[in-house]
C-alpha cells in the first residue's frame, strides 16, 4: 500500500479547511524595545557573556560585538586581553564586561577602571569560576581565583 500523503500534508490540509480572523479592539502594536540603565535597545534579547572566539573566526569577539551593535542589543562579554575588550567598544555595541572574581582585588578593580575607559556600558561580576571541581578556588588563565570572604 503507498501513502502519498506524509503527516506534515495532512496537519496542513486540516488548517487550510480552518478559518480563523483576528479582530482587536483598540489595539497597538507592541514594543520590542527594552531600557536598560537609562539606555534604550531595540530587543529584550541580548548576547551571551562569551569569551575566546576567535576559535570559531577570526576576530570571533569583534564579530560578535559587531552584530550586537546592528541589532541595537545589550552586548555581554567574558574574558580577554585588554586590547581585544578597546576593539569590542570601538564597534559602538553597548558591552557590559563581565570581570572574574581574582584572589587580587587589585586585579578586579584594574578591570573595572579598563572596562570604563575603554567604554563599557556597565560592568558585573562573574561567580562561575570561583570553585574548581574538587570544591578548592579555581585558577583561570593563570589568575588565582577566590571571593573576599566576610
Amino acid at each position: 500500500m503507498e501513502y502519498t500523503s506524509s503527516s506534515d500534508k495532512i496537519t496542513q490540509d486540516y488548517f487550510d479547511t480552518l478559518l480563523l480572523e483576528s479582530r482587536y479592539i483598540d489595539s497597538n502594536l507592541p514594543s520590542t524595545k527594552l531600557e536598560l540603565y537609562g539606555r534604550t535597545f531595540d530587543t529584550p534579547v541580548m548576547t551571551a557573556a562569551l569569551s575566546h572566539l576567535d576559535n570559531t573566526a577570526e576576530n570571533g569577539m569583534v564579530k560578535y560585538a559587531q552584530a550586537a551593535a546592528k541589532a541595537n542589543a545589550v552586548h555581554w562579554v567574558g574574558m580577554g586581553e585588554d586590547k581585544e575588550l578597546e576593539e569590542i567598544t570601538a564597534t559602538g555595541a553597548a558591552t557590559i564586561k563581565i570581570i572574574k572574581p581574582h584572589a587580587d582585588n587589585k586585579e578586579v578593580f584594574r578591570k573595572i577602571e579598563h572596562a570604563k575607559k575603554a567604554g563599557c556600558f556597565a560592568v558585573g561580576m562573574d561567580i562561575d569560576h570561583a570553585f574548581n571541581g574538587s570544591g578548592g578556588y579555581d585558577n583561570v588563565l593563570g589568575l588565582d581565583m577566590k571571593p573576599k570572604s566576610t
